[in-house]
């Protein structure tokens, strides 16, 4: 049955295609939101990968700066935390150790072995503060 089309017909008409348009560009929004959501997801994640392979692959030759080798993987490590990926201090530790130049491995796993005969745990500041210490005596 067809309708008239009179002033109140096509106004309810217009409303009606108004209200289309509304609805269509609601969801358009939403569709283009949950794309950017998947990419910077994404992006997090990629960010967190290369963080991490970072860390890893970070190593302190005997003549780099100690120092800065430290601040180095402490910057990488908050900035996993600030991703809300925070790395266990275990792990930390275990690539700090491996990040070392060779001179300061023993005291690194001589440090490990007190601390854990005494049945205590290692700590980022316990493990580094010998390491430091002796690196500040053999550059002064």
């Amino acid at each position: 049955m067809a309708v008239p089309l009179n002033n109140t017909n096509l106004e309810k008409l217009k409303d009606q295609i108004n209200t289309y348009h509304q609805c269509k560009a609601q969801i358009k929004d939403i569709i283009y939101k949950n794309k950017l959501c998947q990419l910077f997801k994404k992006k997090g994640d990629l960010t967190h990968t290369s963080l991490l392979a970072t860390l890893q692959a970070t190593q302190c030759s005997e003549d780099n700066d100690l120092h800065a080798h430290l601040n180095k993987m402490d910057n990488i490590k908050e900035s996993l935390t600030a991703m809300g990926q925070p790395l266990p201090n275990q792990t930390y530790i275990a690539y700090l150790k491996l990040s070392l130049p060779e001179s300061y491995q023993f005291i690194a796993y001589a440090v490990t072995a007190g601390i854990t005969s005494a049945s205590g745990t290692v700590t980022v500041t316990s493990l580094t503060a010998p390491i430091l210490e002796e690196y500040d005596g053999c550059t002064l």
